[in-house]
């Protein structure tokens, strides 16, 4: 969605912007005579995948320190196995979060914060002894400083999350653990937002505190909230605060970043990190390039490559390093009848061959945009949809409408990740229902997790309106699906769409997953669709009798754990027998909806949850 679902300021508010960055880009002084560059490491022993942070001194002051053809800073790295990483440093203006007392009603804001000057950001990922130096190339020359020593050491942070090698639709961490996303879209944060810099944290806390793993956060808000690009009224803060000019001949425009929200990102990525969220970051201003991609071999076209790919670069950088970063996503929803193939070709052979860590590299459109989610240099599919009324009468049962659309997706991306990464019960012009308010226990955010957890998708649903969830605690929602399916054999089951049948049909449905593992399914009630008892007022009615038939699992003995989708427990355990690949159920007495693990049989059966 396009600005949407947070506060943006009014007119007169867009208008009022910081120039602080540019004067300080302008301003910088020389910190030497020329000569070879200087490095230091902050500490000589970090953790294997944990960042190490260096400074850098190159010895002279540029008119455009984001420029990377005035000045070209990287970091060389040789590693115990004698292999050589290379990564850019980046420059940056320190600013500080500040905070207004309590009780006084005033914004947070930033401001500067120690002297500006170069940085870069590495994470090992092997231990052993390693050596860096910093090369630099500009108007002088080349040059490299001396090595500085440090050794990685082991450490438990599971590494970066990657397309998984043995099952290609889903995800999993460096040490092979598989992840299914799990959260929600964060996409504003900002001192005019509901989540400022100062309460990231804690919505990550909460988020992770119940279960999520994942979340969406925009980079590029043009003005109302955190932009690394300049905005509609320049490349100043998101606090809405007044500033002094930028000397007149200071750089500015496409191409210098905002180093008071950069700061902010900063918090955002180390607060993620911290509480064990990851983060698929939306990066490009869309409108800043849009217009510019009509024509592939246009100069337009061009332009808009070299703006895109030195934002990136920074991008990689500052943030590339952190574990917490699971993606680049490029833009939000882009024209999805642009010829932008080329744009993602050579963006993505860019990334490829400048980040070191490899995140996974993702767009989005705002219609279903088949050729991007096949597109050789893109790793992820993304889709965005809303229960909306003009949809059809799906939108007022999210379990059915996320499953339809679950299964398109998979239709056109059968072979790589795919994700709904906006979801969210809208009107019909993009706005919150205010049907919402009246769905005080979120049902439709229940019904769309789970179906799209059992849909064969990479990760559930990712609801848009989280200033909503934040205020209506939606993240209690995250638990129970995030217990049920932690241990589906996501990369290692040859998971497939679940054979089986629910009766009474068509009032019960069943989705889920089967595999070499067992199999999982989510049985519910169409009855008890958010619609019917929010809007309708229909009670939902107590569901006994039902019945649920899989087919294609080994003859042998298992255990069925039913399993409370409210509150995260054991229901009932049953030992049952699979005969010529069939197995029988009995489904307990349910309220709008149940889920069931079918294991295959260990121990005496009794008093275990589902793993």
């Amino acid at each position: 969605m396009d600005g949407t679902g947070g506060s943006r300021p009014g007119r007169s508010g867009r208008r009022v912007r910081a120039f602080a960055l540019l004067a300080a880009v302008h301003l910088l002084p020389a910190v030497g005579p020329g000569g070879a560059p200087a490095l230091e490491a902050a500490t000589n022993r970090v953790g294997r995948f944990e960042t190490l942070e260096f400074r850098l001194d190159p010895g002279a002051s540029y008119t455009n320190v984001f420029d990377p053809a005035e000045v070209d800073f990287r970091l060389e790295v040789r590693g115990p196995g004698g292999g050589v990483t290379t990564v850019p440093a980046f420059w940056t203006a320190p600013h500080a979060l500040r905070t207004p007392p309590q009780g006084e009603r005033r914004r947070e804001w930033t401001e500067p914060d120690g002297a500006p000057g170069w940085r870069a950001r590495f994470a090992p990922v092997e231990t052993g002894h390693h050596s860096a130096v910093a090369r630099l190339r500009d108007r002088r020359g080349e040059a490299a400083s001396g090595a500085v020593a440090f050794e990685a050491v082991a450490s438990t942070n599971r590494g970066y999350v990657r397309v998984s090698r043995r099952d290609p639709r889903f995800f999993e961490l460096d040490d092979g653990t598989p992840f299914f996303a799990i959260g929600q879209d964060v996409a504003f944060v900002g001192p005019m937002q509901r989540v400022t810099p100062g309460r990231v944290g804690g919505v990550f806390r909460r988020m992770a505190g119940n279960g999520a793993n994942y979340a969406r956060v925009w980079t590029c808000c043009g003005d109302w909230a955190m932009s690394l690009e300049p905005g509609r009224g320049g490349a100043g803060p998101s606090d809405g605060r007044s500033r002094a000019a930028p000397a007149p001949d200071a750089p500015r425009g496409m191409g210098v970043y905002n180093q008071p929200d950069a700061a902010i990102l900063d918090r955002v990525v180390a607060e993620a990190e911290a509480a064990g969220i990851r983060l698929q970051l939306c990066l490009l201003t869309r409108d800043r390039y849009m217009g510019r991609l009509k024509q592939p071999d246009g100069p337009d076209y061009a332009a808009a490559i070299r703006d895109a790919r030195n934002l990136l670069r920074y991008a990689i950088a500052r943030w590339g390093a952190s574990t917490a970063v699971a993606a680049w996503e490029y833009w939000n929803e882009q024209d999805p009848g642009l010829p932008a193939g080329r744009f993602y070709a050579d963006l993505g052979a860019f990334v490829a061959g400048t980040d070191p860590w490899r995140h996974l590299r993702s767009t989005s459109a705002w219609a279903p945009a088949p050729k991007d989610w096949t597109h050789p240099d893109l790793d992820v599919a993304d889709l965005h949809w809303y229960l909306r009324p003009n949809w059809n009468e799906l939108w007022k049962d999210a379990a059915a409408a996320v499953a339809d659309r679950a299964a398109f997706l998979r239709s056109r991306a059968p072979a790589r990740p795919a994700l709904l990464s906006e979801f969210g019960l809208a009107d019909e012009k993009w706005g919150p229902s205010p049907f919402m308010k009246q769905d005080r226990d979120l049902l439709h955010v229940h019904d769309a997790l789970w179906a799209s957890a059992m849909s064969g998708l990479s990760g559930t649903v990712m609801f848009w309106w989280w200033e909503r969830l934040d205020e209506m605690d939606g993240y209690r929602h995250y638990r129970p699906l995030a217990d049920f399916v932690a241990g589906i054999p996501w990369t290692t089951g040859g998971l497939r769409s679940i054979d089986a049948a629910v009766s009474p049909a068509p009032r019960l449905r069943v989705a889920g997953l089967q595999g070499a593992g067992g199999a999982w399914a989510w049985l519910s009630d169409a009855d008890a669709a958010w619609w019917n008892v929010v809007v309708d007022g229909r009670a939902p009615q107590e569901v006994r009798g039902a019945a649920l038939s899989v087919a294609g699992l080994a003859d042998g003995e298992y255990d069925a754990g039913w399993w409370d989708t409210t509150a995260s427990r054991v229901l009932r355990e049953d030992r049952v027998a699979v005969r010529a690949g069939r197995l029988d159920l009995a489904v307990p007495p349910f309220l709008r909806d149940i889920a069931v693990r079918i294991a295959p049989a260990q121990g005496d059966g009794r008093g275990r949850a589902p793993k």
